[in-house]
């Protein structure tokens, strides 16, 4: 297997009190022979399919954040910041042989928030924050499973939820591992 790619970043400040920061990388993550074992439930023997240049697992080609921040009142006792990330990971595999049926879809995710930074004279700062992540309540999974298995003469996709058809007598069971929706968060954080 081999992994390459190039990986990039950068940060700006276009007008004052106004920050930008990006991430973005972008690569080829490569299997060049693997061999994967079907079980047959009729048969109990296993069939062996050779894959060549597959994905590897978990292994998104492409991962991009993007990073907006404004702060209010930068040189005053009180501070205040707004600030704004989104998160783009690229589709992507549960398993090593980039079957279709494998696949998980690409995701963007916003997050955001508010800080508030008080300079006291009794300590460095006191510093409120409140955010939420996913902001915008977005419904994705990150994580999977899948079992591939040859059943000739029955059809589990009408009896089990995780159950999928794929081609002839050919199954899999697949399950997924959402992630949460709309979180909030408030923070308290003092320094001397």
């Amino acid at each position: 297997s081999h992994r390459a790619g190039i990986e990039a970043s950068f940060s700006t400040m276009p007008v004052k009190s106004f920050s930008i920061e990006g991430t973005m990388t972008l690569s080829e993550n490569k299997i060049k022979q693997l061999d994967e074992y079907i079980d047959n439930w009729e048969t109990n023997a296993q069939e062996n399919i050779t894959h060549e240049n597959t994905q590897i697992a978990f292994s998104p080609n492409m991962l991009a954040s993007l990073k907006g921040s404004y702060s209010l009142f930068p040189q005053s006792a009180h501070q205040f910041n707004i600030h704004f990330t989104g998160r783009f990971v690229g589709k992507q595999y549960v398993d090593n042989t980039s079957n279709p049926f494998s696949a998980l879809d690409e995701y963007f995710v916003t997050d955001g928030g508010i800080t508030w930074k008080w300079n006291t004279l009794w300590a460095k700062n006191l510093r409120v924050s409140f955010f939420v992540k996913n902001l915008f309540d977005h419904q994705y999974e990150s994580n999977g499973w899948i079992y591939r298995f040859r059943s000739p003469s029955y059809n589990p996709v009408p009896d089990d939820a995780y159950a999928g058809a794929e081609e002839g007598s050919l199954y899999h069971l697949k399950g997924y591992f959402p992630q949460a929706g709309r979180q909030y968060y408030l923070k308290l954080s003092l320094a001397f």
